[in-house]
């Protein structure tokens, strides 16, 4: 398996600067990783992997090392599982940044700015075409919800709906979380 250039760049200069002058020079290969053996790569400096921090990163999704540290962060800020935000993003927009219902949902996440305004203030997220911004605003959401009706399944409806319970949507999504899961 073969990492994509933006995260090979990324690696490699993560690489080089975690080397000190004395070191020899770093030769990245890929690891695969036991939790999405096929899917997920790390790189790794003379046989040891980096830290896990940068263990999420999963090589078939298409959103680039950025992007996908940017996901990985708001999950771990929000404590929002980060197998249930794919899956979300994968059914709102399959991994795409666009604006949706006639302009009124916001990036990858569909962030409606009329019902969540006053939680995008207090995060600072001001921009939802962002994915550091939608991305967070997304988790901040998510972690709201489920803290409100106490389910995954309700906090999905509601995300989609406005109202919890048993729904096409969340069943959908809790079906692609699963297969995350297992990759």
């Amino acid at each position: 398996m073969r990492l994509g250039t933006t995260a090979a760049l990324c690696a490699g200069l993560y690489l080089l600067a975690a080397c000190t002058a004395d070191a020899v020079a770093p030769m990245p290969r890929t690891t695969s990783l036991a939790s999405r053996p096929e899917k997920a790569v790390v790189v790794t400096l003379a046989g040891k992997e980096l830290p896990d921090e940068i263990s999420w990163y999963i090589e078939d999704i298409p959103l680039s090392y950025q992007e996908q540290e940017h996901l990985w962060n708001a999950c771990q800020e929000f404590g929002v599982d980060h197998s249930l935000m794919l899956a979300l993003i994968e059914q709102e927009t399959n991994f795409r940044n666009v604006t949706g219902d006639g302009g009124d949902s916001i990036g990858y996440c569909q962030i409606q700015p009329r019902w969540w305004s006053g939680l995008m203030e207090e995060i600072g997220a001001n921009d939802l075409t962002e994915p550091q911004d939608n991305f967070r605003t997304g988790c901040a959401i998510m972690a709201h919800l489920l803290e409100r009706y106490g389910t995954t399944e309700d906090a999905l409806s509601a995300y989609n709906s406005g109202r919890p319970g048993s729904t096409v949507y969340a069943a959908s999504v809790l079906s692609a979380e699963i297969e995350w899961e297992k990759e």
